[in-house]
């Protein structure tokens, strides 16, 4: 772990629950993340992470029937947006070819179980990921 740590940036700037991929694994799924859980400290490892960090929000959180996933991007990019359960199961897959930088796409959660899931974005060369919670 520590390892892993030296050669990225984890920078957190609140309380709370982040997970983390490793872009250069194999296997991108959840198991393949690292669950870090801070309680108010920051964290910073000694790579610059904002600088390659694809910045995207996921509301309402928690999410009744419909979820709203905006972004930002630093350049025109072919976007792939996954949805994950705690079990590690892909739930839902989507590749978006965005020429916006910025822009808000919705997902229709309606037939998913209540619980908690895994948001991941990647633009090809960058990943983010949001924990969010389906509560009809």
């Amino acid at each position: 772990l520590l390892d892993l740590l030296v050669k990225e940036t984890i920078t957190a700037v609140a309380a709370g629950h982040y997970v983390y991929f490793n872009k250069n694994s194999s296997t991108q799924n959840i198991n393949s993340a690292i669950d870090l859980a801070l309680i108010g400290t920051p964290v910073t490892t000694n790579i610059k992470e904002n600088e390659k960090l694809l910045n995207f929000n996921c509301y309402p959180n928690p999410v009744i029937g419909e979820l709203n996933i905006s972004y930002d991007l630093k350049k025109a990019a072919k976007l792939k947006i996954e949805l994950f359960n705690l079990l590690g199961e892909k739930v839902f897959t989507q590749v978006l070819f965005s020429k916006n930088l910025n822009g808000v796409y919705s997902i229709n959660l309606q037939d998913l179980p209540n619980g908690t899931y895994l948001v991941k974005l990647a633009d090809g060369e960058i990943q983010n990921s949001k924990i969010i919670t389906v509560s009809h």
